[in-house]
């Protein structure tokens, strides 16, 4: 994650992306590494129950001018190139969520699918099933029948005639209401 902190600073220099954003991007996927790396480092703890009901959120004084990116693969939409950052990235942590090694961890901690799945967003990769929370998954559910459509009705027989071709002409609904007829001097 720190060869992406730096790509996101170098290539989004080259690419001409503004600085607030870029700053706003690096700071983002820092702070995912560092909660990362320490998560790792603690090892897994049982989850703490919340003591109190979550503060709501006061609104902000001003509207900042750049704000992150929400949509899917944003990170990859903004740093472009086969050879970016977000490219190499995405390929290295898919790889990482398919180690066997990695499921088990993530079962173990739960905690580290908070730091995960935002950085799955952000690259534009496919949740695996191992990030999924319990509320996220559907019990499957068997799908309903789907009700026959009903039968067309039969045809008029044209005994190989083609239909008569509306003609182009004034009065006509295909005839542009710009366009005047000629009038013939009499």
């Amino acid at each position: 994650m720190a060869y992406l902190c730096r790509c996101i600073i170098v290539q989004g220099r080259e690419q001409g992306i503004a600085w607030p954003l870029i700053l706003i991007m690096w700071a983002r996927i820092c702070r995912l590494s560092q909660r990362f790396n320490r998560l790792i480092a603690r090892g897994p703890r049982a989850p703490r129950p919340r003591k109190s009901p979550r503060k709501p959120t006061p609104e902000p004084l001003f509207q900042p001018e750049y704000r992150l990116p929400t949509t899917f693969n944003w990170l990859g939409q903004n740093i472009t190139g086969i050879l970016a950052g977000p490219s190499l990235a995405r390929a290295e942590l898919a790889f990482l969520l398919d180690d066997p090694a990695m499921t088990t961890l993530i079962a173990a901690n739960p905690t580290i699918g908070r730091i995960l799945r935002p950085l799955c967003h952000s690259l534009g990769l496919a949740r695996p099933r191992s990030l999924y929370l319990d509320s996220d998954i559907t019990p499957t559910q068997s799908p309903r029948p789907k009700r026959p459509n009903p039968p067309k009705p039969p045809e008029p027989p044209n005994n190989g005639i083609l239909p008569r071709p509306t003609p182009f002409a004034p009065g006509n609904r295909f005839w542009p209401p710009w366009i005047k007829p000629r009038t013939t001097p009499s």
